[in-house]
């Protein structure tokens, strides 16, 4: 499961996003994992991420007051979308920060859990591997990879939007200069290069939350769908009681991994938020904006629908494989069983991940987000009809 290939691609992840010090951690080859770094460097460093992200979002909601309060005539509805866009980005970019820099010691305990319990099992039940999706590549190495394409896909582009369009209100350099600049200007080529690296670390720290997602939720869904499929001869009764409480216990560690404000931040609340936002720009702003200031609103729109399914489907798994297990066990455990045996029983009770006030998220909460981002849309679209957002 965490084979070579698997710890080459984290690897690479890890290295990447911990490039630039933005988030709390290093790569240490010797162990094939991750651990947290105390040096004064990069406590430097990610004080500077914070120290932007910070600031920035202050700027943000700065300028959306200040486009909030023109006349409606004088208003620019593409102004404030796009600054409402970037203060959802930026809020969750700041959790995000908050949440590796206290909880970094639990996320490195908690890979290093995961590596060890897989790797035990592994080498009792030689038979269980998990299929390749992609070429030689497993879920996992498809999942990292994914979240490596869309961080630099999202770093490139911003980089290019602010080079495009540097004068527009949710950049620093709207308040020297509200007119195209020259491209070869040193001022210009400062802003050019704090907005690229404030960006691309900000993305960095967030695509960091795959090291404590990916490799604990993907592994148990796989393991205890594994023991619901195989009979007593291969586990015995006692053996899958073990195995469901360890992983009881595993996920139970994983939902206290995260400050109480991240899980619903990146798996409901922003994605949902963002949907919302970028569907209703792409359908009214279609007329008078060009198209590469177009384009973003759907790209968006889409990439976030992705990230709900992708954030809400392996956690609600967990809560649906641990139930067939449970119901699996029981049926097992007949009259004839022990006592014992009985008794450990009455203890399981299927588990999940924890989302906010959702103790274990299940799968309809998917189309009961997708729900609510159509309902909104309407509202939206119904409020602000083309007459009222067009220049």
């Amino acid at each position: 499961m965490f084979n070579p290939r698997t710890l080459k691609v984290i690897e690479i992840s890890m290295k990447i996003y911990s490039s630039l010090g933005s988030n709390p951690y290093k790569w240490k080859s010797e162990c094939g994992s991750f651990s947290a770094s105390t040096t004064v460097t990069r406590k430097f460093t990610f004080f500077i991420a914070v120290s932007h992200t910070f600031f920035l979002l202050c700027f943000l909601i700065w300028r959306l007051v200040q486009h909030t309060q023109k006349l409606e005539s004088n208003r620019s509805f593409q102004a404030i979308v796009w600054l409402w866009i970037w203060i959802i980005l930026m809020s969750w970019s700041l959790v995000t920060l908050y949440n590796g820099w206290t909880k970094k010691w639990e996320i490195v305990a908690l890979f290093n859990g995961v590596r060890l319990l897989t790797a035990n099992l592994e080498r009792e039940y030689p038979a269980a591997t998990m299929r390749r999706v992609l070429w030689k590549f497993n879920i996992i190495d498809v999942h990292f990879i994914a979240v490596i394409w869309i961080v630099l896909m999202y770093a490139v582009a911003v980089t290019l939007m602010f080079s495009v369009v540097p004068a527009r209100q949710q950049y620093f350099y709207s308040l020297i200069s509200s007119s195209k600049p020259d491209k070869m200007d040193v001022i210009f080529l400062t802003f050019l290069i704090f907005e690229a690296y404030a960006k691309t670390s900000q993305v960095f720290m967030m695509g960091t939350e795959a090291f404590s997602i990916l490799p604990t939720l993907l592994p148990t869904a796989f393991w205890m769908d594994y023991f619901r499929r195989i009979g007593r001869n291969t586990a015995p009764i006692s053996e899958k009681i073990s195995i469901f409480q360890k992983f009881h216990l595993l996920i139970t560690y994983y939902n206290h991994a995260f400050v109480t404000l991240l899980p619903p931040m990146l798996s409901v609340l922003n994605p949902t938020a963002l949907c919302v936002t970028c569907c209703f720009a792409a359908i009214r702003f279609r007329s008078f904006l060009p198209i590469f200031e177009y384009i973003p609103f759907p790209i968006i729109f889409n990439n976030e629908l992705v990230v709900i399914v992708v954030t809400l489907l392996p956690a609600a798994a967990v809560y649906d494989v641990s139930d067939k297990l449970r119901r699996h066990i029981r049926n097992e455990v007949n009259s004839g069983s022990g006592k014992v045996s009985r008794k450990r029983l009455a203890t399981l009770h299927a588990f999940g991940v924890r989302i906010g006030p959702i103790r274990k998220v299940r799968k309809i909460a998917i189309l009961m987000c997708y729900n609510l981002i159509a309902n909104y849309i309407f509202t939206l679209l119904i409020t602000f009809p083309q007459e009222k957002v067009s220049r």
